[in-house]
C-alpha cells in the first residue's frame, strides 16, 4: 500500500512541473487549426488569414483580425476564403458601402457620398431620392447691351459676357465657391455663358453675387457692399439652377473704356488705367505733350558765358530729376551746388544779394568721370507751381602750358543782380504745371 501511494505522488509530482515549464504538451503540439501542414505551436498565422497572430485579435478566426482603415468594420469580416491560402485582410471590403470610397457604411458619415450627413439624410444610401439629390448650380451672363430692356442672349460672340466674376454664399454669408464665366463647353448648355460653381443638396437656400465692373449698371439691387445678388432655393427634381445677372453698359460715361468714368478719368479719349499723370497737372502723361514738363538750359561757363554743356530738369510725380551733362571735351566737371525754392528770396545768399553756392542744399560731383552729374531730389511745395532753381558747377580745364585752372559756370537764366556790373551769377524759373 505504501509503494502504490509513492508512486501516485510522483506522477502528481511530475505533471504539475510540466504544466509549470515550457515544455509543449503532447495534445498541443498536434493541432492544425488553420490545415496547412503546420502546427499551431510553429505557425505564425493560425487562422491563414493574412494577419500575424501577434497582431491578429483573435488569431484563430479568419473572419476577425484588425480594422486597419479605422471604419469600424474589421477588415476580415468578409474575406476570401477563411482558412485558404488567400489573405481575409480586404479592408476596402470590409462591409457594406453604399458609396464604394472604400469606407464601410458603419464607419462612414456619408454612405452614399451626396454631400448630406447619414444623419440627416432621409434615404442615406440612396442619393437619387427626392430631397436628397444633388443639384448643379451655375452663374449666368444675359446682357442688356444699350439698358432698352430687351435682354441679349450669351452667344459665343456676344461681347463682354466673358470674363466677369460670380461668388456663391450660403444665406450666413460663408463663401462656398467663386468663378469666371466662359463660354460653357456641356453639350446642353450651348450658347451660354456662364461659370459651373459646384452641385449642392436640393432644398438648399444660397446667394450668388456677381462682382461689378466699371460703367455697368444692373437689373439686380445691389447689396451693402455694392455687388448685385440673387437668392435662391434649389427645387428637387431640377436639372440645374442658374443665377442670372443682367446688366447693362452705361452710355458714353467711359469713351476709352479703361474702366475709368470719364468724369473721373484724366485721358478720356485715351486708355489709362494706370491714370499716371508725372507732372500733376490734371492730364494723364499719355495725354499730355509734355508729360514731364522738361526744361533744358545751356551751362554758361564764366562772365563771358562760354557753353560747356546743358542742365536738362524735369518732374517725375512728387520728384525733381535734374541732370548736368557737359558737352564741352576740355573741361571737367569738379563739383556742383544745387538749390531749388519756390522764391528766389529762399536762395542763401550775400547781404548784397549775391548766391552763395557753398549754402545750398545739395551738393554732388562727377565721381565716375562720365561727364555727369544727377540729381533726385523731393519737389517743394510751390503756392503757385513755380519754382526757382540755382544750379552752380565748378570747371576744370589745362591752359596752354599744361596747367590746370579753375571757373565756374551757372545754368542760363536771369542773374541775382540785374545790370551789367556785379555778380553774374544766374537762377532758372521752372514751372512744374
Amino acid at each position: 500500500m505504501m509503494i502504490k501511494t509513492k508512486r501516485l505522488l510522483a506522477s502528481l509530482a511530475l505533471l504539475a512541473a510540466l504544466s509549470t515549464s515550457n515544455v509543449t504538451p503532447a495534445s498541443a503540439m498536434v493541432v492544425d487549426t488553420d490545415g496547412d501542414g503546420i502546427y499551431d505551436f510553429e505557425d505564425v498565422d493560425d487562422d491563414n488569414d493574412g494577419v500575424d497572430d501577434v497582431f491578429d485579435e483573435d488569431p484563430f478566426n479568419p473572419d476577425v483580425c484588425s480594422d486597419s482603415d479605422n471604419d469600424l468594420a474589421d477588415d476580415c469580416s468578409i474575406g476570401t476564403d477563411d482558412f485558404g491560402p488567400l489573405s481575409d485582410q480586404t479592408p476596402n471590403n470590409d462591409g457594406p458601402d453604399c458609396d464604394g470610397d472604400g469606407i464601410a457604411d458603419i464607419g462612414d458619415l456619408d454612405d452614399d457620398n451626396d454631400g448630406v450627413a447619414d444623419t440627416e439624410d432621409p434615404a442615406p444610401c440612396d442619393p437619387l431620392i427626392p430631397g436628397d439629390e444633388m443639384i448643379p448650380v451655375y452663374g449666368l451672363k444675359i446682357n442688356d447691351l444699350d439698358g432698352d430692356g430687351d435682354i441679349v442672349e450669351a452667344v459665343n460672340d456676344e461681347p463682354k459676357l466673358e470674363g466677369w466674376e460670380i461668388s456663391l454664399y450660403d444665406t450666413d454669408g460663408a463663401f462656398l465657391d467663386s468663378g469666371v464665366t466662359a463660354l460653357l463647353t456641356d453639350p446642353g448648355l450651348l450658347h451660354q455663358v456662364g461659370v459651373y460653381l459646384g452641385s449642392y443638396p436640393a432644398g438648399t437656400v444660397l446667394v450668388a453675387c456677381e462682382t461689378p465692373q466699371p460703367g455697368w449698371e444692373y437689373t439686380q439691387p445691389p447689396d451693402a457692399d455694392g455687388q448685385p445678388c440673387v437668392e435662391a432655393t434649389l427645387s428637387s427634381g431640377a436639372s440645374a439652377v442658374w443665377f442670372g445677372f443682367t446688366n447693362h453698359e452705361v452710355a458714353d460715361d467711359d469713351l476709352d473704356d479703361d474702366g475709368i468714368l470719364d468724369v473721373d478719368d484724366n485721358c478720356p479719349s485715351i486708355p489709362n488705367p494706370d491714370q499716371f499723370d508725372s507732372d500733376g497737372d490734371g492730364d494723364g502723361d499719355v495725354c499730355d505733350d509734355d508729360p514731364f514738363k522738361t526744361l533744358t538750359v545751356d551751362l554758361l561757363e564764366g562772365s563771358k558765358g562760354n557753353d560747356v554743356g546743358d542742365i536738362t530738369i524735369a518732374r517725375h510725380g512728387d520728384q525733381l530729376w535734374i541732370t548736368i551733362v557737359k558737352t564741352d571735351a576740355d573741361v571737367e566737371l569738379v563739383d556742383s551746388h544745387l538749390q531749388v525754392a519756390d522764391e528766389i528770396e529762399a536762395i542763401p545768399a550775400t547781404g548784397k544779394g549775391n548766391p552763395r553756392p557753398g549754402r545750398f542744399d545739395y551738393h554732388g560731383d562727377d565721381s565716375d568721370g562720365d561727364g555727369t552729374i544727377s540729381y533726385v531730389i523731393d519737389l517743394p511745395d510751390s503756392a503757385d507751381g513755380n519754382l526757382v532753381i540755382a544750379v552752380h558747377v565748378a570747371l576744370q580745364r589745362v591752359d596752354g602750358n599744361g596747367d590746370p585752372v579753375g571757373s565756374s559756370a551757372w545754368g542760363d537764366g536771369d542773374r541775382f543782380i540785374s545790370g551789367k556790373k556785379g555778380n553774374w551769377a544766374t537762377y532758372i524759373e521752372y514751372s512744374r504745371l
